[in-house]
């Protein structure tokens, strides 16, 4: 049965977390101060943080790959937001980039699963609470990690690890696969 699929952009696509920490710390701000955070991204140069030169593992690519594959109802990116400016920059950037994906921005209070069904749905997120979060509400979860070298499957580490890990977007359609021949086996 085909999916939906959800990839986060910040931390997935865009390498635009570890550059924001980075110049926050720069600059002096509380990075454990979310009103100080907030501030921050409300007047950052959007340009700076999210652009060709801080894609992660040839993403983009990837996506349209995903998105040609026809392994997916529909292939969109879904990411949180301080600002609306920082939902019109990541909207039209990854859109022109990937013509033909949808891209979702909601307020980073609203928990992803609470918004959408995660039933039927793969999220791929580089936050790992998301990513239980999503699993908890019936979702199918793949924390992206670039720590990692190939795909680890549920419960392959741990008891309490019920989602794949991945650092490569291009690893979704073998996860798909996987998931495509479990649901096989539990038919019968």
């Amino acid at each position: 049965m085909k999916k939906y699929l959800y990839i986060d952009c910040d931390g997935v696509i865009y390498n635009s977390v570890s550059l924001a920490f980075k110049e926050m710390e720069e600059m002096g701000v509380d990075t454990k101060n979310q009103v100080q955070i907030d501030n921050y991204f409300k007047h950052v140069n959007w340009d700076h943080l999210i652009n060709k030169d801080t894609v992660i593992n040839d993403s983009l690519t990837k996506i349209k790959d995903l998105i040609d594959s026809n392994e997916f109802i529909k292939v969109k990116v879904l990411t949180h937001i301080s600002c609306f400016y920082e939902a019109i920059f990541k909207t039209e950037e990854i859109e022109s980039q990937v013509p033909g994906v949808q891209v979702i921005t909601l307020p980073r209070l609203i928990g992803k699963e609470t918004i959408l069904d995660p039933s039927n749905s793969i999220l791929v997120d580089d936050a790992l609470y998301k990513i239980k979060d999503w699993v908890k509400k019936g979702g199918i979860g793949v924390w992206f990690n670039q720590n990692v070298t190939n795909i680890v499957e549920p419960f392959e580490l741990d008891d309490s690890q019920d989602y794949y890990i991945t650092n490569n977007l291009e690893d979704l359609i073998k996860i798909n696969e996987l998931l495509h021949s479990k649901q096989k086996v539990r038919k019968f």
